[in-house]
């Protein structure tokens, strides 16, 4: 099974999904459906209404969630990689969403 709830969950988490992000999100898993459509299929994926996902878009849910592969398929319990580039990416956006927020 697909870890789709905890990756969103990691994400929101560590403040890479916010309302913004989720539309873009949506939009770049269903790319040819209307704005609407494809937030409402997404809001129909974080609920576990539907539990499909196409397996191209597997890369966009990683970086975009920053979750390994591995992670998002129940290989590792461990969210993402911890290799010093990926540590580096991780704080500079804390430290975005933290200034945005001021």
């Amino acid at each position: 099974m697909i870890r789709i709830t905890e990756a969103l969950t990691y994400a929101k988490e560590k403040g890479l999904l916010g309302k913004k992000q989720k539309a873009e999100l949506a939009q770049a898993l269903w790319p040819n459906s209307a704005p609407k459509a494809a937030y409402m299929n997404f809001l129909n994926l974080e609920t576990g209404k539907s539990k499909k996902i196409d397996v191209a878009t597997v890369p966009v849910l990683c970086s975009m969630l920053g979750v390994s592969a591995d992670f998002l398929f129940g290989l590792t319990d461990t969210p993402n990689y911890t290799d010093k580039s990926q540590t580096i990416a991780d704080k500079a956006r804390e430290i975005v969403t933290l200034v945005a927020n001021l």
